[in-house]
């Protein structure tokens, strides 16, 4: 819905928006380079999804406020839980959780994070419905990718037991990946697709996934 109307997130968004931290998310730091002192990390919006919304953000700090943000990217994005972040310098729970209280609480921070998001959502997929109207070709982003997940727990996904990796308080089991854009309507988005071989293909039975389906969708930026 989110992604569909962007007027909603317009005329409601500033009023129930509220982020906090995901347990499972590591939030970087950038130290060195043209990024020095920015930090990025995933917060969730959970005014309209219980286990909310995944929004990767990046913030530049300046007397440990924000005085500006970008939004990077919408939903779970498996790549970047898969990375390597060994040596990568790592903001704490309790520097992510205030980091958070700072945007919910302070009107300005709150307005221009808000506007971020809102700017982007509308902005970036403006051209999105009218490229599915015109039956606009997909184009492949780069290879395809496995997904190997962590083993963090075991249990029923989709129509079998599997085990699965949380990423942004979701579940998720092996599975192929592969990133698309809208070839020359779309130009800075793309969207990541998940198959799950284990699954049947684009069921309509209640209770199953749907396979394959988008999981996120990532914002080019020179930020």
């Amino acid at each position: 819905a989110y992604l569909a109307v962007p007027f909603i997130f317009e005329a409601l968004f500033p009023a129930v928006f509220n982020l906090d931290i995901y347990d499972d998310d590591v939030s970087l730091r950038y130290e060195g380079g043209p990024r020095d002192g920015m930090v990025e990390c995933t917060l969730k919006e959970s005014s309209v999804v219980a286990r909310g919304i995944p929004l990767r953000l990046r913030f530049s700090l300046s007397e440990e406020r924000v005085s500006r943000a970008v939004l990077l990217g919408i939903g779970c994005d498996l790549k970047r839980a898969a990375a390597d972040l060994h040596g990568v310098a790592r903001l704490s729970k309790a520097e992510s959780r205030r980091l958070c209280d700072q945007i919910n609480t302070d009107q300005e921070m709150r307005q221009l994070v808000v506007r971020a998001i809102v700017d982007a959502v509308s902005r970036k997929l403006a051209r999105v419905p009218s490229a599915i109207a015109k039956e606009v070709s997909i184009e492949l982003v780069g290879s395809e990718y496995a997904f190997v997940p962590r083993r963090d727990a075991f249990g029923l996904e989709g129509s079998s037991e599997k085990w699965v990796q949380k990423v942004s308080e979701y579940c998720f089991a092996e599975a192929r990946l592969q990133e698309v854009r809208f070839e020359g309507e779309v130009d800075d988005a793309t969207f990541t697709f998940y198959f799950d071989a284990a699954e049947p293909v684009n069921s309509d039975k209640p209770g199953l996934n749907v396979n394959p389906e988008v999981l996120c969708c990532n914002f080019n930026s020179e930020a």
